[in-house]
């Protein structure tokens, strides 16, 4: 093989040894693999889908049930009250934070608006070992 390469003619010669987008296609699929961008962008990796699957899962099983969700929401709703209560008494400018505090609470008989959160898994590279990480993102939405 190294006989047969070519004699170096410029920057042209080597796309003989790039291999094709197709050829790419093919492997990755073939092999059931992914190509995602590792965290802050830095560069690519390969990785077994089902092995980023897995993780990504294992990382997001954190599931809270709706009455959970509810209970902890309308703790917070009443912490906020107290907190508004105080500022509209000792702060400066205590009608314009009031009325920004209490803007955030939930109306009595509405529903509250919770973050549902979507991901973009990325590979985390350390010395030791590669692991994926989630930056998570979110979106609102009614319970």
């Amino acid at each position: 093989m190294i006989c047969k390469i070519p004699e170096d003619e410029g920057k042209d010669t080597y796309e003989l040894f790039s291999p094709k987008p197709h050829q790419i296609r093919e492997f990755l699929v073939t092999n059931k693999h992914v190509i995602t961008n590792t965290d802050k962008n830095l560069g690519l990796v390969v990785s077994e889908q089902t092995w980023l699957i897995e993780k990504c899962l294992e990382l997001l099983n954190d599931n809270i049930d709706p009455l959970t969700i509810i209970t902890k929401v309308n703790k917070k709703c009443t912490e906020m009250e107290v907190i508004a209560s105080l500022a509209e008494v000792h702060l400066l400018n205590r009608k314009q934070i009031g009325n920004f505090l209490w803007s955030l609470i939930t109306k009595p008989k509405e529903n509250h608006n919770v973050p549902l959160f979507y991901s973009i898994p990325k590979i985390h590279k350390e010395p030791v070992k590669m692991r994926p990480i989630i930056p998570c993102h979110y979106m609102t939405a009614s319970i």
